[in-house]
């Protein structure tokens, strides 16, 4: 009786861990599904925060360009505006020039008409030479202010023009290959940031694809859900080994009741017996389990194996998707994927419904053999 009951409580707390890794499995699944769509997110806002940066930059550039354009007009006004100037200052000395030769010569006619009058020639050479040596300062310092500051003026102003745009250019030049060696360095960064993730996530997949494709053949074109039929190949099997032990169960009842009409005292010893075949049994199928998940050969035969009973039928279906696959192209494939995702949810649904109505009547038969067995005693 004592071995019984724990051997129920052992069976019932085998089903809850059961369920619990179910549920444990799905959980994982749904987080793995959300960071990968956090990760496309956060991927997104990258790319955009790039761009708006790229078009800052064009439009700074444009900026300076036009700034450049208006300092460059500004610089050509002022230029003309000075050879104006100069070209207006060269007229009035020009002028001033001329007006001095007609006064020279209407000097030299006077003198020419008072040189009779010899009293005067001495003061009309005085004034002469007075006039002429004052007009001569006059005009050396009308050059002298008009031409010299405007001679170094001009000479200077040219030389800061072409100092400046020389400086100009230079840090134009240099602001340019500054930024040119800062665009080349982040784009070599960019991309051998991107060449590293390529490669890691490249030899990631090679991995994970050649460590499926050798130990199951089976999920070769299905790596994309590879843990939804990990999940279906697990209900699978639960339900294989549920199918094997249903049937133990109903062997060992019909021996159950042989052994009771023989003997009485049999009954409890019938319980020891049957709790450790039932173990040497789970250990049997958990060695052939552990060859079937190495030896992709073994695992197709298991599958059609289970071919003959009635209710793994979609099993069977999917079997032959897989097969009918291999031969197709990749585009006939992603078709093929949906529609197996479709026939393995609803497989798995009455899959659970029957391991529950299993459990069920297994739970009704014990506790019917255990008040028989106790009333016997």
């Amino acid at each position: 009786m004592r071995s019984t009951v724990m051997y129920f409580l052992l069976k019932f707390l085998f089903f809850i861990i059961i369920i619990i890794i179910i549920i444990i499995i799905i959980i994982i699944i749904i987080i793995i599904i959300i960071i990968i769509i956090i990760i496309i997110t956060i991927t997104i806002i990258i790319i955009i925060i790039i761009i708006i940066i790229i078009i800052i930059i064009i439009i700074i550039i444009i900026i300076i360009i036009i700034i450049v354009i208006v300092i460059i007009i500004i610089i050509i006004i002022i230029i003309i505006i000075i050879i104006i100037i100069i070209i207006i200052i060269i007229i009035i000395i020009i002028i001033i020039i001329i007006i001095i030769i007609i006064i020279i010569i209407n000097i030299i006619i006077n003198i020419i008409i008072i040189i009779t009058t010899t009293t005067t020639i001495i003061i009309v050479i005085i004034v002469v030479v007075t006039i002429f040596i004052l007009i001569i300062f006059l005009i050396l310092l009308l050059l002298l202010i008009t031409t010299t500051p405007l001679y170094y003026y001009y000479y200077y102003y040219y030389y800061y023009y072409y100092y400046y745009m020389f400086y100009y250019y230079y840090y134009y030049y240099y602001y340019y290959y500054y930024y040119y060696y800062y665009y080349y360095y982040y784009y070599y960064y960019y991309y051998y940031y991107y060449y590293y993730f390529y490669y890691y996530y490249y030899y990631y997949y090679y991995y994970y694809y050649y460590y499926f494709y050798y130990y199951y053949y089976y999920y070769y074109y299905y790596y994309y859900y590879y843990y939804y039929y990990y999940y279906y190949y697990y209900y699978y099997y639960f339900f294989y080994y549920y199918y094997y032990y249903y049937y133990f169960y109903n062997y060992h009842n019909y021996y159950y009741y042989y052994y009771y009409y023989y003997d009485d005292d049999y009954c409890y010893y019938y319980y020891y017996y049957y709790y450790y075949y039932y173990y040497y049994y789970y250990y049997y199928y958990y060695d052939y389990y552990n060859t079937t998940s190495t030896t992709t050969t073994t695992t197709t035969t298991t599958t059609t194996t289970t071919t003959t009973t009635t209710t793994t039928t979609t099993t069977t279906t999917t079997t032959t998707t897989t097969t009918t696959t291999s031969t197709t192209t990749t585009t006939t494939t992603s078709t093929i994927t949906t529609t197996t995702t479709t026939t393995t949810t609803s497989s798995s649904i009455e899959l659970l419904l029957y391991v529950l109505r299993q459990l069920l009547s297994f739970v009704l038969q014990r506790i019917k053999n255990v008040h028989t067995c106790l009333f016997k005693l």
